[in-house]
Formats: C-alpha cells, structure tokens, sequence
C-alpha cells in the first residue's frame, strides 16, 4: 500500500543509458550520477531529483532507472568509508577508526505507517 502511494519518491536512481538527451536537458547531470528522487507526479510523469550536483533536477520519471547498489543504502544503514576516500560532502561524525556508524542523508523522507 505504501509503495503505490508513494511511487519513486525516496528512491536512488540515475539517468537510463537509453536516455541520449534527457526532455529537459542535462544540466550538471551525467548518465554517471545518481541522485535521491525528491518528488514525483504520477498524473504527468514528471520527477525531482536531488544529485550532489544539481539539486531539484527536473526530468521525467521514464528517464530514469533506480540504481540498485545506492538504493540499498537507506537512513539508518550501517555503512563504511573506503580507506584513503574522502566524502565529497565531508565526513560528519565517522572518521578512519569508527568501523561502521549510521549514514543519514540529511534530508527528511516521509516514513510510512506499518
């Protein structure tokens, strides 16, 4: 019931390698980035989508695949950095010696009720 409701929203994806140029341009965004779905309109099929590049990129929902390994991280995950990689967005609160420690988006996503 939640999923139908909610639709893509929430979501990891990126730009689908069929795509060659998306209906609303490109922008700073590649077939190589992948950014959260930040809202979708099922009644026109078109989405908002959050890349670390290009924050509320406009697109339609067709255009895009959800991207299976960063869909799988979600608030709360336990995750961990790659020795010698550095965030892009910093680090917050995990440093080298901290095994895993919860990832938060930093966005706030609509929980459904179970």
């Amino acid at each position: 019931l939640c999923a139908e409701k909610s639709g893509i929203e929430g979501r990891a994806v990126r730009v689908r390698r069929e795509v060659q140029e998306p209906k609303f341009k490109w922008g700073a965004v590649s077939h190589a980035s992948v950014g959260v779905v930040t809202q979708w309109d099922a009644d026109d099929g078109h989405a908002t989508v959050s890349f670390p590049d290009a924050d509320e990129w406009h697109c339609l929902a067709s255009e895009l695949e959800v991207d299976p390994v960063s869909d799988r991280v979600r608030d709360g995950a336990r995750v961990r950095l790659r020795a010698g990689k550095v965030p892009r967005k910093g680090r917050g609160g995990i440093w080298r010696a901290t095994p895993s420690a919860p990832w938060s988006s930093g966005r706030a996503r609509a929980r459904c009720a179970s």
